[in-house]
């Protein structure tokens, strides 16, 4: 699937789980056609207001999603009083990241499908991944 990025202006391939694949396949369909009449409209979510759903109301579904599963916590504020919420759409792209990781892909790959064009970008999660197995060496290794 094609994923456009505002950030650099470009698309790029997002793979997702084959499990998804016929709930998708409805959904483009037949879905998103009854629901707002975009039978033919490019975009994965489009709205009754736009031609595509917007990057806040993206972050307002996942922040709202994390709090009424119990999981969002708020961490602070920002420069202009707002609340910084710790579970937001960057938090989970930071996840998969460095799941992906831990996984054991490798930098170049993890730097495609993360969009970066730097892999000092992509090194910072695997980096992160190489901290959790020391961690993880220290707990279940052998203990003096």
């Amino acid at each position: 699937m094609k994923v456009w990025t505002e950030k650099s202006g470009d698309a790029r391939t997002v793979p997702y789980p084959d499990s998804l694949r016929q709930q998708l396949a409805n959904w483009m369909d037949v879905g998103r056609g009854m629901v707002y009449g975009a039978d033919e409209s490019p975009y994965l979510f489009p709205t009754r207001q736009g031609e595509r759903i917007s990057g806040e109301t993206v972050r307002y579904v996942v922040t709202q999603a994390a709090e009424e599963s119990g999981l969002q916590e708020v961490y602070g504020t920002d420069v202009e009083g707002r609340e910084r919420a710790l579970v937001t759409p960057h938090t989970l792209r930071h996840s998969f990241a460095v799941q992906c990781a831990k996984n054991g892909m490798r930098a170049p790959f993890l730097r495609d499908l993360c969009g970066h064009h730097d892999i000092n970008v992509t090194e910072i999660y695997l980096n992160l991944a190489n901290d959790d197995a020391v961690d993880a060496g220290r707990k279940y290794g052998p203990q003096a």
